[in-house]
């Protein structure tokens, strides 16, 4: 019990850093620079700039019922770690988005450097046998309906869909180029940390 204890608290540990470094990477890096993260942050960060409700409490909110059919599907221990998390996420960019921080970084740099620190983020949330909920549960389900579409393509079409909405809403079609970078080095980050994991296990 005492070394699960300790296992348990190590996820925890984890989890709460891969919120942060996530959060930090929405709120002082994409956002600022109209980038979009895609899936139901990338919404919940357009809804944010157009009628001001914090993106946590978006977040929190669109997350519910997936949260609910998790459970359903996946079970307790899995939905647990995902709802903290998804608690944690919120909360830091709550905060964060509460100082209305802004730069004048190049966009690519933003792109770059986003993505890298989503991924970061995610990864390590990931490799706890956690998710940031939302889109990762979303493709979960669908990729056990039907697996016509790998999981990889389902997040893909996701994203994209969402990187159009941002690319509409902020009229700039420069927020496509750097999302789909930001995106692409998020997924492979999130490849590399996982990999690392699956190794060392």
């Amino acid at each position: 019990m005492k070394i699960n204890f300790r296992y348990l608290l190590f996820d925890y540990i984890v989890i709460a850093l891969g919120s942060l470094l996530y959060s930090v990477a929405v709120a002082f890096i994409l956002e600022p620079a109209e980038i979009s993260p895609g899936g139901i942050t990338g919404i919940a960060v357009i809804i944010h700039k157009a009628i001001g409700i914090p993106s946590g409490v978006i977040i929190s909110l669109l997350n519910i019922p997936l949260i609910i059919l998790g459970f359903i599907h996946f079970g307790g221990g899995f939905i647990i770690k995902t709802a903290v998390c998804v608690l944690m996420a919120s909360s830091f960019l709550n905060t964060f988005e509460i100082l209305d921080f802004s730069h004048g970084i190049n966009p690519l740099i933003c792109g770059l450097v986003g993505g890298l620190a989503l991924g970061g983020g995610i990864g390590l949330i990931m490799s706890r046998n956690s998710t940031t909920g939302g889109v990762d549960i979303a493709v979960k389900l669908l990729n056990k309906k039907s697996t016509k579409y790998s999981i990889g393509s389902l997040f893909l079409i996701i994203d994209t869909i969402v990187i159009v909405i941002a690319t509409a809403y902020y009229k700039n079609y420069t927020t496509a180029i750097y999302s789909t970078l930001a995106v692409f080095i998020s997924s492979v980050t999130i490849d590399r940390i996982l990999k690392i994991k699956n190794i060392q296990s």
